[in-house]
């Protein structure tokens, strides 16, 4: 039996593991694709324009951090849903420049300081809880 361990640790069953995110994306109301690839730079990032998240096999190792990656990356999903690609994008570009240009008292980064960059994190820290615990005690989805 394939533990989510062993597939986050460079031992990718891809359907396994596209199951368990099927099944994160069909809870949050999102269907974006999935494409894998080998950054060392970052965890995994969400592209708007396409509905296209992409993962990194190289730095995703821990399966405490492969959730919270890809429950981050899943609520840029549901902002863009929610908003419209369009009108979602420029809400976070105009975020980035108003950090940028001195407009946000205490911020200073464009992208760690962005708004919808701390509501991803809160989001996954919260939901985090909830689907370790439904992962360990599904069958298809498991540790």
């Amino acid at each position: 039996m394939i533990k989510l361990m062993e597939l986050i640790a460079g031992k990718f069953d891809l359907k396994e593991t596209l199951e368990i995110l099927d099944g994160l994306f069909k809870h949050y109301g999102v269907k974006p694709k999935v494409k894998w690839d080998n950054s060392t730079s970052r965890f995994a990032n969400y592209e708007v324009e396409i509905n296209t998240m992409y993962v990194s096999r190289k730095l995703n190792k821990d399966q405490k951090e492969f959730l919270h990656t890809i429950l981050h990356e899943i609520k840029h999903a549901i902002d863009a849903k929610k908003y419209g690609k369009k009108k979602f994008i420029l809400a976070y570009e105009k975020e980035q420049n108003m950090i940028a240009q001195g407009f946000k008292k205490g911020k200073h980064d464009p992208y760690s300081d962005n708004k919808f960059e701390e509501i991803a994190e809160k989001f996954a820290k919260r939901e985090i809880g909830r689907w370790k615990k439904a992962l360990t005690k599904s069958k298809q989805m498991r540790f």
